[in-house]
């Protein structure tokens, strides 16, 4: 088991030994003790806010922050098992006592959203929100929430674009929200600068910094950092317009949520959990109890993704912004869409569905070619085989696979199908290339 020890101050970090790693939040890594840091420029984004989030936001924030850093630090190939780890989690909060009573749901929670098995000690002593900016300067960049009715994630993704373009043509005013990693943030603001309507941006980074000789890259965690942030937001929409319950909206396409396994083979590492609906039912259901008053909405729970971009109320905005978008999980390697993996044949076959030409420029136009390289075939054939049974041997419990999905009073058919409808998009797509199902 591996210790990550967390810390706001570089004097309480302790020793780094073999099996403790010393993490600074809200700090670099340079300052003495510190293994590894995480949200050095956090800070200064939250004080440009007008009103300062609720104390029990910034704890979540800080959590998240602690396992994105516990993440990243502890590498999964040196598990027992080569990919389920054991970390125990020394988190500094500002009030533990709301975190003591759903340590355990946590604890499981992030094991479904991770695959490993997560210890959890909350201590007092935790960062508290930052003072606001006081300077009146027209070159000091203020986040200006008044007015703002709710928080929507912006990931630079296509599915995040069309829905923040359908609640801002719907007549909302959002706050979008993004985890701005420096090449996301090119995207990003991409994105958001082909938006029109009320809305304003907040943009954190939570820059993990380790100084082993490797980070792990799978990284199973990082919806829930990018949820805190937008949390965080929602805590500050909530105070300044006297809003009850804020809602955070997170828009995924329901066969990219649900994420079942397109082989047997598959199950585990290769199925993702970010927006799975177990888990953010279950995330839900522990930021209720601790006193988070948000409501996290996903609108495309049910849809395809060719059908979320077919139905955005504002087509122009889709048709001259879906280029600048990115789907493709390994595109920060080369700067370009590979045109292969799972996100890439979805996208792919999301525009065939929509109708327009797909303006993107993958790594791998032609898939026929694919079909024959050994080494990158894996998605696509893996999919061949989904789309396969999906049309000839349909088991609707197979959609389960990936997690538990809710009961039928709460759409448990609606996911199910909108599995099915997403794979025969694939389908229809892969016709379209001359691949045979």
């Amino acid at each position: 088991m591996k210790n990550v020890i967390c810390s706001i101050s570089p004097g309480n970090l302790g020793t780094p030994g073999n099996d403790d790693i010393p993490v600074l939040l809200y700090g670099s890594h340079h300052q003495a003790g510190a293994a590894a840091s995480i949200g050095n420029s956090i800070i200064r984004e939250v004080s440009r806010f007008l009103t300062k989030p609720t104390t029990i936001a910034f704890d979540f924030m800080t959590i998240a922050l602690a396992v994105t850093a516990a993440d990243t630090c502890v590498i999964r190939k040196h598990a027992a098992d080569g990919w389920c780890r054991e970390i125990r989690l020394v988190v500094p909060v500002i009030d533990p006592t709301p975190w003591h009573r759903l340590t355990s749901r946590f604890e499981d929670t992030l094991g479904f959203l991770t695959g490993d098995k997560w210890h959890f000690e909350f201590t007092d002593g935790g960062m508290k929100p930052p003072d606001l900016m006081k300077s009146k300067a027209a070159n000091v960049r203020r986040t200006r929430i008044f007015g703002k009715d709710c928080v929507c994630l912006l990931s630079g993704g296509l599915d995040s674009a069309a829905g923040a373009a359908e609640i801002i043509a719907n007549g909302k005013k959002p706050v979008l929200v993004s985890h701005a990693y420096p090449k996301d943030a090119e995207k990003q603001d991409s994105v958001a600068g082909n938006l029109t309507g009320d809305f304003v941006r907040v943009c954190l980074n939570a820059n993990p910094v380790w100084s082993g000789k490797a980070s792990e890259t799978s990284m199973r965690s990082r919806s829930l950092n990018f949820i805190a942030f937008g949390a965080l937001a929602a805590s500050v929409v909530g105070r300044v317009n006297d809003i009850d319950v804020v809602e955070l909206v997170i828009p995924e396409n329901g066969l990219i949520s649900i994420n079942p396994p397109l082989t047997p083979r598959r199950v585990g590492s290769l199925s993702t959990r970010t927006t799975h609906p177990y888990f953010l039912s279950q995330l839900q259901g522990i930021l209720d109890q601790a006193g988070l008053n948000l409501k996290m909405v996903n609108p495309y729970k049910f849809k395809t993704k060719g059908e979320l971009l077919d139905e955005c109320p504002d087509q122009k905005f889709l048709k001259n912004t879906a280029a600048s978008t990115v789907s493709c999980g390994r595109w920060k390697r080369s700067s370009q869409q590979c045109g292969r993996c799972v996100p890439c044949i979805v996208r792919r076959a999301a525009f065939n569905a929509w109708g327009v030409p797909d303006p993107t420029y993958y790594r791998q136009m032609n898939l026929t070619r694919v079909l024959t390289d050994e080494g990158n075939n894996d998605d696509l054939l893996s999919f061949a085989v989904a789309c396969h049974r999906s049309r000839n041997d349909w088991r609707p419990q197979w959609v389960s696979q990936n997690g538990p999905l809710p009961s039928a009073a709460d759409g448990r058919a609606e996911f199910v199908d909108v599995v099915r409808r997403g794979l025969n998009e694939v389908a229809d797509f892969f016709t379209s290339q001359g691949i045979t199902i």
